[in-house]
C-alpha cells in the first residue's frame, strides 16, 4: 500500500503556522524550536525512513546560497516583478515561469 503524506498542507496550515504564507525565517531559530509542533515540518521527512543525505543537502545548500548572495545581487527581472504560487498539493512551486536578475557585485580589494 502506497501512503502519500500531504506535507505541503502541513506546511501552510494555519493551525500550526501563523501567517503561513509569509517568509519568516526566524520561525526556525533555536529559540523557537518549542513552537513548532512535531511533524509539522518535513522538508526531509521523519522517523527510521527519513533522508539519508539529509545534512549534507542542507549543508550544500546553505554554501551556494551564500556564495551566490557573496557575488551577486538577486532581484526579479524586470518583467517579472511578482511571483504567483500554484496552490495544488505536493510541491511548492510557482504557477508560472519567472526570471531572477543575477547583477555582480564589484569584488572586495
Amino acid at each position: 500500500m502506497i501512503v502519500t503524506v500531504p506535507v505541503w498542507s502541513y506546511h501552510y496550515d494555519e493551525r500550526y503556522w501563523p501567517d503561513p504564507y509569509e517568509f519568516k525565517p526566524e520561525r526556525f531559530m533555536s529559540e523557537n524550536k518549542d513552537n513548532i509542533k512535531s511533524g509539522t515540518y518535513l522538508p526531509f521527512g521523519v522517523g527510521p525512513r527519513n533522508c539519508i543525505g539529509q545534512r549534507f543537502a542542507l549543508m550544500e545548500a546553505k554554501l551556494v546560497i551564500a556564495k551566490v548572495m557573496l557575488n551577486f545581487e538577486v532581484s526579479l527581472a524586470p518583467e517579472h516583478e511578482t511571483i504567483s504560487y500554484n496552490r495544488r498539493p505536493g510541491t511548492m512551486r510557482p504557477s508560472d515561469d519567472f526570471r531572477l536578475a543575477f547583477i555582480p557585485l564589484p569584488s572586495p580589494v
